[in-house]
């Protein structure tokens, strides 16, 4: 995961940009034998498909129910 931030930090994401490669290369790294393992596109392609949001506007939500 660490490394996926640092290379979506170096391509000149925001910090939250470069956390969807992050998640998409941990969620790949176990499933891999030994660390960093993962090809390119295997870890760009799931990026699309993170969703982030806030955990406090979560907390917010849950509390006015």
């Amino acid at each position: 995961m660490t490394a996926g931030i640092r290379v979506g930090r170096e391509r000149g994401d925001s910090l939250l940009g470069a956390v969807r490669p992050g998640i998409s290369a941990g969620a790949l790294n176990v499933t891999r034998h030994g660390l960093g393992t993962g090809d390119r596109e295997p870890i760009e392609l799931p990026c699309k498909h993170v969703q982030l949001r806030p955990i406090d506007g979560d907390l917010k939500a849950r509390r006015g129910r």
